[in-house]
């Protein structure tokens, strides 16, 4: 970030050179610090930072953010994420972000029912990826429209923000983004003290339960789908404050919804053949 801060957060493809992570990782403005704007151009993305069988580090291969090709975002107390396009190849020089596949997102519901165990990948407090696999139900779907997310037991930390939630048959079904944050039944965010939580109030007078919580894919999906269509019809005046999205990246944005929705799950974990993703030549 601006000034030499360093914070490390979780986030994964989900489309041709297109990663997808939480806005509070790469906005701090509501904690008084620099906003997307400021921090999503000098952001670095790690890949294959994970142990081998026989304890030693994969080499790590780091790509730069490209906001100017794609930075959609919504903020963290709505659906807090983001989706930025990154820079084709590794600042090393020696690897393609082509060679890596992506997960596809749809927005049918129904991928996951309550009781039902999540997977989530992550890295926790910037260590070695490390995957969830115990003690991890889905405690509850809420179905309204006002609360889209999950609420599941798993094992995370600071750094996990931006994990993938995947269920038994590998379709990512949330964005991890907090540990649960308490609403009332219209969907508001309440505050310590039990009031109505407003922006004033700040981040940190949120009031928080015991469980974890994602953010359901289908909403993002659905918002994505919603910022494609208008920038079909009003071209840039539809970006929302630092958001950006160049013909290439809207294109980028058009494959990764191709998806959609009446996906089969075997759709949506096959390996993604490169030649799709591959950027138009120049």
């Amino acid at each position: 970030a601006p000034g030499g801060t360093e914070s490390m957060g979780t986030g994964f493809l989900a489309g041709p050179r297109l990663l997808l992570t939480n806005f509070h990782v790469l906005d701090w403005a509501d904690e008084g610090g620099p906003d997307l704007g400021q921090i999503a151009p000098g952001s670095l993305f790690e890949f294959d930072y994970e142990e081998r069988f026989d304890g030693t580090l994969r080499p790590v291969s780091t790509y730069a953010a490209d906001p100017a090709t794609l930075l959609l975002a919504s903020p963290w107390q709505k659906l807090d994420y983001v989706l930025v396009a990154l820079q084709p190849v590794s600042r090393e020089g020696d690897r393609s972000l082509l060679d890596y596949g992506y997960d596809r997102l749809a927005a049918d519901l129904g991928k996951i029912v309550k009781g039902e165990p999540v997977y989530v990948i992550q890295h926790p407090r910037g260590q070695p990826k490390q995957v969830v696999v115990r003690n991890n139900l889905l405690v509850d779907r809420d179905e309204g429209s006002e609360t889209p997310y999950l609420t599941y037991e798993a094992d995370t930390d600071l750094g996990s923000s931006g994990s993938p939630v995947f269920n038994r048959q590998w379709e990512v079904v949330a964005l991890h983004h907090a540990t649960e944050i308490v609403r009332d039944g219209a969907g508001r965010i309440l505050a310590r003290d039990g009031s109505q939580w407003t922006p004033s109030d700040g981040a940190g007078n949120v009031k928080f339960g015991d469980l974890n919580e994602g953010v359901r894919v289908s909403s993002i999906v659905q918002d994505l789908a919603a910022k494609l269509q208008a920038l079909r019809d009003r071209g840039a005046s539809a970006l929302g404050p630092g958001e950006r999205c160049s013909e290439a990246g809207l294109r980028l944005l058009e494959e990764a919804l191709a998806a959609g929705s009446g996906a089969s799950p075997t759709a949506l974990v096959e390996p993604v053949p490169a030649a799709t993703a591959m950027p138009p030549r120049r």
